[in-house]
């Protein structure tokens, strides 16, 4: 049955984005431009190949409305210390809530930026909500929830001089309503989200040097390993330290990170690294291309905490990106090597391939899409693929419920400008089994269920996702989202499946910047 959210919830909830859309939609100059959003759930500016990228940096200056106005959209980032304030430095004209807050001269080598965002969304959950009866209480459960999720950042970022910065930020995220209890990434009561020292743009050799140490975020490439997980309530973390070396053709990043503890022990109390997980490595990006895009990596994860004996995994991987004229591509994967939970040799892979094109031209100028994603299997499970910490929402379907490992999935995107406001995104996927001796694998890679295999069909079915985001002002946006998934013969033909039918989820989220 569908569990009841208080009424009163969900008029607060649709009271406060319809007068956010009235009051900050007055101001002509606050309103002329869409929200830098991408339209694929996540706060992270991206272009069509999953890059992070910020167009309109540096371009806030002169008094031109429109020009302010875009760069206000883009000034945050989906890591908030990597936030642009720049256009506040030019005579623009135009503010912007928050603006007053940013930029502030303290003394006389001080810099401050106070700031944050609130987000709220609301979630109906039918056969996938969280179900304490199905082992792992994850993926197509037979459960239904119906809940609000409420997430409030606050940040302060001090620059002394040129060379030394120092960055905190807050985090409160709740779920509040629904019959069962909260998911793991959607509740952690005001923790510490970043708190670290930061050395910059320190000369070395024929490039520049920086190192940050602390409590931080990080974003690796498109996010298919490591991420944030903005979609996420409460947000990844890591604590640990990062070298990044900026040369005139190539960019290094080295790191060791630990992540947070956060399950229902530490919900109420602050995190804690765990000390049985590491995470460490270095990001390549390769700059000499005239119009693609090369990046490079070796990523490592040691989890004592997994299995019998833990797991200790390499990855080797790279991802090529770009297009000419209106066709696109993007191209990752990589191979993974070490040792699994049971003492034996680890073998594994992904491959990411997508084409695309651009209509420019045509009404409400779409682009489209076409990708096949692999990760592999194995006949022992647990042994297939690891996708380490990954915005895994963004790629394998909107219902998260499979996770990149022994996964096939054949998946149409479309997207279209309907208006200066409002972005339009259908996304197809057909997802199947890589090894039918294997089976599905939930987000937190554990196997569905609790099953083992052999798997009945790899057959695991359809999903549609549609997602309309309309932009209120520069610093704000809602979101509706709708997605549908067709049950394949997997569920009819194995055994000890939690049921077999499909399955919906229906969500409207709207956020505020400041």
């Amino acid at each position: 049955m569908h569990a009841s959210i208080g009424i009163n919830s969900i008029i607060a909830s649709l009271v406060l984005a319809v007068a956010g859309s009235i009051v900050w939609g007055q101001d002509s100059g606050r309103d002329t431009a869409t929200a830098s959003a991408d339209t694929t759930l996540t706060a992270i500016r991206m272009d069509a190949f999953g890059n992070s990228f910020d167009g309109t940096k540096g371009k806030g200056g002169g008094s031109n409305c429109g020009s302010c106005a875009k760069a206000a959209a883009s000034s945050h980032n989906t890591l908030f210390y990597a936030n642009d304030f720049d256009y506040l430095c030019n005579s623009c004209g135009s503010s912007y809530l928050g603006d007053r807050f940013k930029r502030l001269a303290v003394g006389n080598c001080w810099i401050v930026d106070v700031g944050g965002q609130y987000r709220l969304r609301f979630h109906s959950e039918n056969n996938i909500s969280n179900d304490p009866a199905v082992t792992n209480a994850l993926g197509l459960t037979g459960d239904d929830d119906d809940f609000l999720l409420h997430r409030t950042r606050f940040y302060v970022n001090a620059e002394y001089g040129s060379h030394l910065r120092f960055y905190g930020e807050m985090l409160d995220a709740e779920r509040q309503g629904g019959t069962g209890g909260p998911r793991s990434i959607e509740e952690n009561r005001a923790d510490i989200q970043n708190l670290f020292i930061e050395l910059k743009g320190i000369n070395v050799g024929c490039g520049v040097l920086g190192a940050r140490v602390g409590r931080q975020e990080l974003v690796l490439g498109a996010q298919r390993l490591v991420s944030p997980l903005d979609w996420a309530n409460s947000r990844r973390t890591f604590d640990g330290a990062r070298l990044m070396w900026q040369g005139d053709v190539w960019d290094v990043d080295a790191f060791w990170l630990r992540p947070m503890k956060r399950n229902a022990a530490h919900r109420t109390s602050l995190d804690a690294p765990n000390l049985d997980r590491q995470i460490y490595g270095t990001y390549a990006t390769y700059k000499g291309l005239c119009r693609n895009h090369l990046e490079a990596y070796w990523l490592a994860i040691d989890y004592d905490d997994v299995g019998a004996a833990g797991i200790r995994y390499d990855t080797f991987g790279a991802r090529y990106w770009g297009g000419t004229g209106e066709w696109l591509f993007e191209f990752e994967g990589g191979v993974q090597v070490g040792k699994n939970s049971d003492g034996s040799d680890h073998s594994a892979g992904f491959v990411t391939a997508g084409l695309g094109r651009k209509f420019a031209c045509a009404p409400h100028a779409p682009t489209l899409w076409a990708y096949y994603d692999w990760a592999s299997g194995d006949n022992t499970i647990g042994n297939g693929f690891h996708h380490y910490e990954p915005l895994a929402h963004k790629y394998l379907g909107f219902m998260d419920i499979f996770g990149r490992r022994n996964i096939q999935d054949f998946n149409l995107r479309a997207t279209a400008q309907l208006n200066e406001k409002t972005k339009l995104l259908l996304w197809y996927h057909y997802f199947r089994l890589a090894n039918q001796n294997d089976v599905p694998y939930n987000l937190s890679m554990t196997n569905f269920a609790g099953l083992a295999g052999p798997s009945g069909s790899k057959d695991l079915g359809h999903e549609v996702d549609l997602v309309l985001t309309r932009s209120l002002t520069p610093r704000s946006s809602v979101l509706f989202g709708y997605s549908h998934f067709f049950a394949g013969n997997y569920y009819a033909t194995t055994a000890g499946v939690p049921i077999n039918a499909d399955a919906d989820f229906t969500y409207v989220q709207w956020h505020l910047n400041f």
